[in-house]
């Protein structure tokens, strides 16, 4: 963790200790893999480099969302949802491997960065071990999706036809606003 913003230097400073750099953390810190020779680099760096702030290990009990923390003393006849995180790696594709073909059921799976995110029904008992896995770097309760779009949001404002939401029409908005369609030849949204 940094004192401020990182800056390049920092953060080659850190990847030339050979850690592995998962990914940023809000704020100002990164989630690294180390090896043994590469943590002891890591763990210097809190004394040699005053634009470090803090270097701690990732404990198991991190890892498990906090909702998860009564379940896992329920034995092997109650199961929960559960995304479970893996980093990219050996001991991350055997945690993925025994979910996908060992869990009660498999639901799916998605990449983002050096994560899988692997949602299944497990039993609750398993919690504890996948915690314990240094390929496993989160296990959350897996909900339902939400919608939280542009119809919902009109729904809100009041702006019903029926029951279905109408809107003032972004045209008109953007008119009401003082551009018009005149204005441009293209336009991006960027989210």
């Amino acid at each position: 963790h940094s004192a401020a913003p990182s800056k390049h230097e920092w953060l080659s400073s850190l990847e030339s200790t050979s850690a592995d750099v998962v990914s940023y953390v809000a704020n100002n810190a990164y989630v690294v893999r180390c090896d043994a020779r590469s943590a002891a680099l890591v763990s210097r760096m809190k004394d040699e480099q005053p634009f470090v702030q803090w270097v701690g290990d990732y404990h198991p009990a991190f890892k498990l969302d906090p909702g998860l923390a009564a379940a896992r003393a329920m034995g092997d006849t109650s199961f929960v949802k559960v995304t479970v995180q893996v980093l990219e790696g050996d001991e991350g594709n055997r945690q993925a491997f025994n979910l996908r073909n060992y869990s009660r059921q498999f639901i799916g799976e998605t990449r983002v960065m050096k994560y899988r995110n692997i949602t299944a029904v497990i039993p609750a008992s398993q919690l504890t071990e996948l915690a314990a896995s240094d390929g496993v770097f989160a296990i959350e309760k897996a909900t339902e999706r939400v919608r939280l779009d542009e119809a919902q949001g009109q729904i809100v404002a009041g702006n019903l036809s029926g029951n279905n939401p109408t809107g003032p029409g972004y045209l008109t908005w953007l008119d009401g606003k003082g551009f018009n369609s005149s204005q441009f030849t293209s336009f991006a949204v960027n989210v």
